[in-house]
């Protein structure tokens, strides 16, 4: 079988220097809505997100990405980008602006950057799950100030890694913890050789620089 032409997403993770590892579900029979994608993975809907596109009043795009089982509450999506109003664009308009198709659009490699907002509940999960830029093609990403909290890097490794404590053979995305930066502003000190938080759980306190981020 021929390879499949790698996505813009995956070209995104490559020039990061993030290594993945593409793996593909069945969507033979249709059912490439975000749920169907959860069970088909084997996975709970909380952890699938889905990238919703939408336009605001000032005819600027803007991008969320919540959990699939989710409805995006247009209200408090304005109110979040600072738009007096937003709506989700038309499906027929999804390529044009980002580049991908409906079931496979991803919030990662798409044509532009644009303002992407991630609902709260992902503070809530270690890893999750988006499009990986194609239908049939899902990437996980790792939250690392989450994975560093709890369970710990030293948990982390003596399993083997990520794939094998996730018990997951599917690509995987990790960020730097650099959200936490802004999310929990009340807990953290910037410094120039990086962040020191307090631990949201106990406490303690964590520092963050370049070399931790990637570890």
């Amino acid at each position: 079988m021929a390879k499949e032409a790698k996505t813009n997403a995956m070209r995104m993770l490559e020039r990061m220097k993030i290594s993945y590892t593409p793996h593909e579900y069945d969507h033979d029979d249709g059912a490439i809505d975000g749920v169907s994608v959860a069970t088909k993975l084997g996975q709970d809907p909380a952890r699938v997100f889905k990238t919703l596109v939408t336009q605001g009043a000032s005819r600027n795009y803007f991008v969320f990405v919540i959990p699939v089982a989710a409805e995006l509450d247009l209200k408090k999506a304005a109110k979040s980008v600072g738009e007096k109003s937003v709506a989700m664009i038309h499906v027929a308009d999804i390529n044009k602006v980002t580049g991908y198709i409906r079931g496979g659009c991803s919030p990662v490699g798409m044509k532009k950057q644009f303002v992407t907002v991630l609902d709260e509940s992902i503070l809530a999960q270690p890893t999750v799950m988006v499009s990986g830029g194609r239908i049939g093609t899902q990437v996980e990403l790792c939250n690392t100030y989450h994975l560093h909290v709890r369970p710990g890097d030293e948990v982390v490794k003596k399993m083997g890694g990520l794939h094998k404590f996730m018990n997951w053979d599917r690509p995987v995305l990790t960020d730097s913890g650099g959200f936490q930066v802004f999310s929990l502003a009340d807990l953290r000190k910037i410094k120039e050789e990086g962040v020191y938080f307090h631990s949201h759980i106990d406490g303690r306190k964590i520092f963050m620089g370049p070399e931790e981020s990637m570890r």
